[in-house]
């Protein structure tokens, strides 16, 4: 501790600039696979502290996440484990003071302004379907009739 007694800084020597390239660095260095980007389908400010607060407590992630407010409304989400961003792209549609959070993989993009945000994938269930009727094939025919069909539960085919 002796040797740091008379460190002293002068007034000019105070000031320490860090550059936006340093940051974006910073940032590049995250790894895309590890990363979402979303925003919420609402005109209102989103309470972003609440926010933060609620999704991380409904998704539990087992190495937590960091929320990072965007431009233009947007949040990147990034990820410490691949199973918690999937546990996080499979359980959706998510929702935060009931407006819908869509959300969008890093994975190719530039940065998060560049991740396009359109569509949330739902799961559609079907009732009073003949036996016969419940297949794979025309799940796919159903869903086409939506939208685009993105996985069948085989494990759902009981009749109630």
């Amino acid at each position: 501790m002796d040797r740091f007694e008379r460190l002293t800084l002068e007034e000019d020597e105070a000031d320490i600039e860090v550059e936006d390239e340093d940051v974006a660095e910073v940032e590049e260095e995250i790894n895309p696979e590890l990363c979402l980007v979303g925003r919420f389908l609402t005109r209102r400010t989103v309470r972003v502290h609440m926010m933060k607060l609620k999704m991380s407590d409904i998704w539990n992630p087992v190495r937590g996440v960091t929320i990072k407010s965007k431009d233009n409304g947007r949040f990147l989400f990034i990820f410490y484990h691949h199973r918690d961003v999937q546990k996080v792209l499979k359980g959706g549609p998510w929702f935060f003071e009931k407006h819908m959070l869509i959300l969008g993989s890093m994975v190719g993009a530039e940065s998060p302004a560049h991740v396009p945000l359109y569509t949330v994938p739902f799961w559609v269930q079907v009732h009073k379907l003949p036996s016969g009727l419940m297949s794979e094939k025309i799940g796919k025919q159903i869903a086409g009739a939506m939208g685009e069909f993105l996985e069948y539960d085989a494990n759902n085919n009981s009749q109630l």
